[in-house]
């Protein structure tokens, strides 16, 4: 039996970092597979955790901007949102940068021990020792930078990471069920998602990941340094004046900190009032944008330009004041933490190196060098090396306390995304807050951007059944079956609780095109939203297809940011265009249809390859006039070819001719219209009449006999009147006007 082979240090140690390798290999597969099973699930448990959270254990700083115990109960949660897990790069990354914080903390005190050093060869004129020493600090140069360099790019890694993580999560939930519209239009708690989704949500990651390194470092600091410094000194002093360096630090750190607690203003607060107030800046801004070319017809700038600066008042007040706060505290801060703390330093090095104990020690180590050294350099070393400490020392515990004013900050940001987030559930499950203009008219008067007064006018705005004398509520019925809208004893409301229409009863077939007519502001376009669930019913019975079967079309269509290919098959991709076996020359077509060929023609280059105008990006919401957006719109709907068209004056600013070809073809394709419209030439396309009269009620009726639509050379155009409470269309023909009356059975 031959010698057993032993083992070497380096064997061992590649033998241990396969073990580490191989056991986190199976760690992360274990952890891949559990995330992958309990992705569905933990997002809904983060969201009912934050609402829990928020709404499930009030109290009276429940709604109070601070660091208190919601806020520390929010922040963990949204800390588990942006660390989902242990096996996550975002975990790795902050191992990482805690490896780089405890490592720079070494080099702090490396470099204070270089200091005294080279004060030493200094006074002792040591040349050798001099150049040796500076050899030293001009080595330590490179890992110091690269630890530097390191931290700054681990922590703007760790901010992006959180961010990712973080946006992604608002954005399915802002994206899913129509909650964007909800939100808008259903509540009234957050007016400015888009700051908050952006601006917040980047503030607070970049918070987070500031605060770790601004919390980590000191802290280590302070452990660390500590032991290397104050302990290092109470040792030298020797234990009969232990007592006095440890009393002139404690004391000095508690005497700061109790003061900066008195004088610190509420900083978590006057952040989030920031933040409100910025949106609204923004807000305005962004109505400008959206409504330059109204308010340059009406040259209305003036009215604009005081609305600005109105708002803009607002923002530099709130920000001077701000400033005011913080100055006096930013003054105190620094003379407490820099200057204070720093004369303490001076002290507790005096009190070492004016004692006895340290006389006695430098005797005694003359005698041992048989007086070749005065002490002198040891005594320059020693004071330089502790001046250096305690200076390190000081700056952390100036870091610690003045992160108390970026946590309180960090509470601000943390206060805008739970409630953010609040709101997505609550509209989630059907819980809206908004005024009810049928209690109280005056609610939008007294709304104000990032102001907690708003939250008083709050009520919820789904009125009880009772409030329209029903028992039941409504229900809605879709199926894939149905090829019908049918509605039954509706009533219609706004978002506020007005009430537009009671009692609808319509029925439209497949085949049967309802005209919908009647004055503004009686529920025409409410009706459509209706049908589409962006709304729901106060009362009455809904049967109709599903969603996807249905298609709208406003009289300002939406043209999204793309190719011109985009433009006419939204809401689908490319991708799903291809999928569905859709080619380009039945876009081609189809523009042909609308008369819109010559917008390809023209984005189509002389020498390009053929249907690269397809691929033309532009800014087609400014490229395209109104009557060309309408027309697209029309091309859009024929492309879809749904069940049911949902036309809401969507012809207004196209000629008669060309909306008289686009309604035919959209006929021949088996489309059912519901249009609103006011032009008496679209009664031909239509079967029967839905008319609201203005006072709460509609009615439905047949068209009795398509009017003739022709030139004024001799024919009149047919057009609906309300005479008394019976309806009547008034038709011509052959140059003859006539009227006809609806039977009592009709």
């Amino acid at each position: 039996m031959g010698p057993r082979h032993q083992l070497g240090p380096t064997d061992r140690w590649l033998a241990a970092a396969g073990a580490v390798a191989l056991g986190s290999i199976v760690l992360r597969v274990w952890h891949k597979r559990r995330e992958q099973k309990m992705r569905g699930r933990s997002k809904s448990v983060v969201m009912a955790r934050l609402v829990q959270d928020l709404t499930g254990r009030g109290g009276k700083d429940a709604k109070t901007v601070g660091v208190n115990r919601h806020f520390v109960r929010n922040f963990s949660v949204l800390l588990r949102v942006i660390v989902p897990g242990v096996w996550t790069r975002e975990c790795g990354l902050l191992v990482m940068h805690t490896c780089f914080l405890f490592l720079r903390t070494g080099l702090t005190i490396w470099v204070a021990r270089l200091d005294g050093l080279i004060g030493k060869s200094i006074v002792d004129r040591d040349r050798r020792a001099f150049a040796l020493r500076i050899l030293q600090w001009l080595g330590l140069a490179v890992p110091a930078c690269f630890t530097n360099a390191m931290l700054r790019y681990l922590q703007g890694t760790l901010a992006l990471y959180f961010r990712r993580r973080l946006t992604t999560l608002a954005h399915e939930q802002y994206m899913a069920n129509d909650m964007y519209y909800q939100v808008i239009h259903r509540d009234s708690r957050v007016t400015n998602p888009d700051q908050r989704m952006t601006e917040d949500i980047r503030q607070f990651c970049d918070g987070v990941a500031q605060l770790h390194s601004q919390l980590s470092k000191p802290l280590f600091d302070v452990v660390i340094l500590s032991g290397q410094g104050l302990v290092g000194i109470i040792s030298k002093a020797g234990l009969s004046r232990a007592s006095q360096p440890a009393l002139i630090g404690a004391g000095s750190l508690v005497g700061a900190g109790l003061m900066l607690r008195l004088i610190s203003p509420n900083f978590g607060r006057l952040t989030s009032e920031r933040a409100a107030l910025d949106a609204s800046l923004r807000f305005v801004h962004c109505r400008i944008i959206t409504h330059s070319e109204e308010i340059a017809f009406y040259e209305g700038h003036q009215n604009e330009h005081k609305q600005l600066d109105a708002t803009f008042s607002s923002l530099t007040r709130h920000i001077s004041m701000y400033l005011t706060e913080s100055l006096w505290y930013t003054l105190l801060q620094q003379l407490l933490t820099k200057y204070m703390w720093s004369a303490a330093g001076f002290a507790i090095i005096a009190v070492v190196v004016l004692s006895e104990e340290y006389q006695a020690m430098e005797v005694r180590n003359k005698q041992r060098t048989g007086g070749s050294s005065n002490g002198m350099g040891s005594r320059a070393g020693y004071v330089m090396m502790s001046r250096s400490l305690m200076k390190n020392l000081a700056d952390a515990f100036s870091r610690i306390m003045s992160s108390g004013k970026n946590i309180a900050e960090l509470a601000g940001h943390t206060q805008q995304l739970t409630e953010l987030f609040q709101v997505f559930e609550d509209v989630r499950q059907g819980a809206y807050e908004k005024p009810n203009l049928e209690s109280d008219p005056m609610a939008i008067a007294n709304m104000s951007f990032g102001n907690d007064s708003i939250l008083s006018t709050l009520s919820t705005i789904a009125p009880s059944n009772a409030s329209f004398g029903l028992a039941q509520p409504p229900t809605l019925e879709n199926s894939d079956d149905v090829d019908y809208i049918k509605l039954e004893d509706v009533s219609l409301a706004t978002p506020a609780g007005k009430v537009l229409a009671k009692h609808i009863n319509l029925e439209v077939h497949k085949g049967q095109h309802l005209l919908i007519t009647g004055p503004n502001g009686c529920g025409k376009s409410s009706l459509f939203r209706l049908l589409c669930e962006l709304w729901p019913a106060r009362s009455g019975r809904i049967i109709k297809p599903p969603r996807n079967r249905l298609f709208y079309i406003p009289q300002r269509p939406y043209l999204p940011l793309g190719t011109l290919r985009d433009q006419v098959i939204y809401p689908h991709t490319e991708e799903d265009m291809h999928t569905a076996g859709r080619t380009d020359q039945e876009l081609w077509d189809l523009l042909g249809l609308v008369s819109l060929q010559h917008i390809l023609l023209r984005e189509q280059k002389e020498d390009g390859a053929p249907g690269e105008g397809w691929a033309t990006v532009q800014d087609w919401q400014e490229v395209l006039s109104g009557g060309e957006k309408q027309r697209l719109g029309f091309a859009r709907l024929l492309y879809h070819r749904p069940a049911f068209a949902l036309l809401d004056e969507s012809t207004s600013g196209v000629s008669t001719d060309i909306e008289a070809q686009m309604y035919q073809h959209v006929s021949d394709q088996g489309i059912t219209m519901l249009s609103i419209a006011h032009r008496p030439s679209l009664m031909q396309f239509h079967t029967h009449i839905l008319r609201f009269d203005g006072r709460r009620r509609c009615t439905m009726m047949p068209l009795l006999r398509p009017p003739v639509y022709v030139s004024s050379l001799g024919v009149c155009t047919g057009f609906v009147q309300l005479f008394g409470q019976t309806p009547a269309i008034l038709w011509c023909s052959g140059g003859r006007a006539g009227r006809s009356s609806p039977s009592p059975s009709s």
